[in-house]
Parts: structure tokens; sequence; C-alpha cells
């Protein structure tokens, strides 16, 4: 058959048009107004003969493809794998069987399979850099950075996750709360800040401006309630990450099954 988009010829099975991405829908009217007699099927030995040594796999569904083609057949990915989402260099990415956009429910969910596992390596970075924080002060403002690039990140994701997994009645109610926490994860972090300022400008006028000793009593007051409050916020913080992370490996998980289900 042919594709109703380009022309191209087509594989009957096919999802997708290799040429241009299209998806093919069988009962769509373009379609049946472009569909032609399909070409008898290849011989075994012929079919064999066409895997050889230069066949490719789809970057995201695995499934092998003949050489020189542009887009995968079965969820149509672009055949480069160039991007964080390579279902964005489909020119009908949004003109399939889902009727929403960003591709079909497989491509949308290989699309945002790919985006948590990017996600899990600034992830595991944030975790190392972190730790080495501890040693080398010079790279807190690396840890900083992935901090504030995974909270900026999270909740599109997660809407993204939730229309995935939109009938799943137990990840639904988990995706729901992952806003919430990152909001409150933004509140904490920002008292975190205060009160280090705080205290460190207390301790400088007690010291420089009001000439007080380093051993005064109401300096080392003063920095311990703001050391308790610090310490308050940085539990606080560690609690709420690791709610995140057991979220994010779970909902993983069920992002994984529907990728395997369609």
């Amino acid at each position: 058959m042919k594709c109703p988009a380009c022309g191209n010829e087509i594989a009957d099975d096919a999802k997708h048009c290799p040429q241009c991405g299209k998806y093919i829908s069988k009962n769509a009217p373009e379609f049946n107004a472009g569909e032609t007699a399909a070409e008898p099927a290849a011989e075994p030995a012929a079919a064999e003969s066409v895997r050889g040594s230069e066949e490719r796999l789809c970057p995201c569904c695995k499934t092998p493809m003949k050489p020189g083609a542009t887009f995968c057949g079965n969820c149509g990915a672009s055949m480069d794998g160039q991007g964080g989402n390579p279902y964005a260099g489909n020119p009908y990415n949004g003109n399939v069987k889902s009727g929403r956009s960003g591709g079909s429910d497989s491509a949308r969910a290989l699309s945002v399979m790919n985006e948590m596992n990017n996600m899990l390596y600034w992830i595991a970075g944030y975790v190392i850099v972190t730790v080495l924080a501890q040693m080398f002060q010079f790279l807190t403002i690396g840890t900083l950075f992935a901090f504030t690039y995974i909270l900026i990140k999270t909740p599109a994701l997660a809407d993204r996750c939730g229309e995935i997994l939109e009938n799943d009645s137990d990840l639904s109610p988990r995706i729901a709360k992952v806003r919430p926490r990152v909001k409150m994860l933004w509140i904490l972090f920002a008292v975190q800040i205060v009160v280090t300022i705080v205290m460190i400008a207390g301790i400088v006028i007690g010291l420089f401006f009001l000439n007080r000793s380093p051993h005064d009593t109401a300096l080392i007051v003063g920095a311990c309630v703001f050391g308790v409050f610090f310490l308050v916020s940085f539990i606080a913080i560690l609690v709420y990450e690791i709610l995140l992370l057991i979220d994010f490996f779970k909902v993983k998980e069920g992002v994984e099954r529907a990728v395997k289900g369609y």
C-alpha cells in the first residue's frame, strides 16, 4: 500500500510511514482515498536478504528497520535518535490515533520513559555531587544547580506521567502528590537560605559592629537557635527528597509497564 501523505510504498502492517513518519490509520478517510493494492509479500529468502549487516533498530522501541528508513514504522520515532525526544523530529507527531498532542499512546509512553531515564542521570549526579561537596566545598554550587534543575523539570514530567497512567488507581494519587511536594521543597529551600543569611549577618553584626566577643552568650545562643532551624529544614528537605525519589521509581515502573503493554 501507499502512504497517503508522501506516496511511499509501505508494509501492510506498518503503523507509521518510514519515509515521512505519518501515522497510518486504516479507517482514516485520507488513507482509504489514497490506498492502493498491496505489493505481493516478499519470499522468506528475499526478506532475509533485506536484513543484512546494515539493518538498524529503532532507538526507542527496538523494532528492526530496513536500511534507508527515516522513521520507525512501528512507533514513528526519528531514526537518527538525536535529541532528548526522538519523536519531536516527526512532522506528523500530533496526527495519531490517541487524538492528543505529543504522539500516539506508545510514542508518548516511550518519550516519557526516555525523559525519566535522563532525569535518573540528573538524580544520580545530584547525589554524587552532594556527597563530594561535604569534602570539597567548591562543589556546593553544582549541588544547587542540580537541585534547582530537578525541581524545575519534575512537575512537568509528573504531568506527562499522569497522562500515561491516568487509569492507574495506585499511581495516579502518587503522581498527584508530586507538585505539592516540589512546592514544599522550594519553600524549605528558601527558608534554609534565609536562615543561613540571617545567622551569618547576626554573627558579623555582633562581632564587628557591637564589639561582642566570639564567646559572648548571646551570640552563642543565637547561633544555636538558627543552627537548629537550619538542621530542621535540612532534615525536612531530605525527607521530601526521599519521598520524591520513591515516587519516581514507582512511577517509572508504571511507565515501563505501559510501554510494554502497547
